[in-house]
């Protein structure tokens, strides 16, 4: 290497260590004051998509349905834990509107058509499904069970309105199918509402022939 080079190479190192060391231009320091709003955005949003999967069963490999659907047994369990018939029925009624606008924003946030993850439709759909037990207890008589003292009866109805709500989710009888065109988080989130009002209208048979 000529001493040309090396002087060339020297003054190209000494510019770089120039620049390196010169404080960030005005757009960047507005960048930079910009980042933690972002990180806050990006955050709320992460919470958002976690809660609309299912606060993370729909994140599972296989069968997000299926364990998001669990989780829908638990919020139901947690609302007859209320014991208030009134409170059971308007959780029921506002979690369907909460999911057709988290699944809405989800599907927007996915870029997706009812992604298979975001399973917060299947939750909201099992107290839907069990409104006969809701009304059994709740009107026949006066309060609703705790889930601490429900009866083999009562359990078998929550087993059964869960096996019986996955069949008519992936069956999807008219109209169930057919709601799913809807627009938004209406398409997600009816086609399971319709879906447990078959599971409870099955249920009502049941209770009605077998009373």
């Amino acid at each position: 290497m000529t001493p040309n080079s090396h002087w060339l190479l020297r003054k190209i190192r000494m510019q770089r260590g120039a620049e390196l060391a010169k404080p960030p231009a005005i757009e960047d320091q507005q960048n930079v004051a910009v980042q933690p709003l972002l990180l806050n955005a990006s955050g709320g949003q992460a919470v958002l998509l976690w809660i609309a999967q299912g606060f993370g069963a729909g994140r599972l490999p296989k069968a997000p349905g299926t364990f998001g659907a669990m989780v829908g047994v638990g919020w139901t369990l947690l609302l007859f834990a209320f014991s208030s018939w009134w409170i059971y029925l308007t959780a029921t009624i506002a979690g369907i509107f909460f999911s057709v606008w988290i699944c809405g924003w989800a599907e927007k946030r996915l870029n997706q058509k009812d992604p298979p993850s975001v399973v917060m439709d299947e939750i909201i759909a099992l107290p839907v499904c069990l409104l006969p037990l809701a009304w059994h207890h709740g009107c026949s008589q006066g309060v609703l069970c705790s889930p601490a003292v429900f009866q083999r009866s009562d359990w078998l109805a929550v087993a059964l309105a869960f096996g019986l709500f996955r069949l008519f989710d992936i069956l999807k009888p008219f109209p169930v199918w057919q709601s799913q065109s809807l627009p938004g988080g209406w398409g997600v989130t009816v086609d399971d509402v319709l879906a447990g009002g078959y599971t409870a209208l099955v249920l009502t048979g049941i209770g009605y022939f077998f009373r």
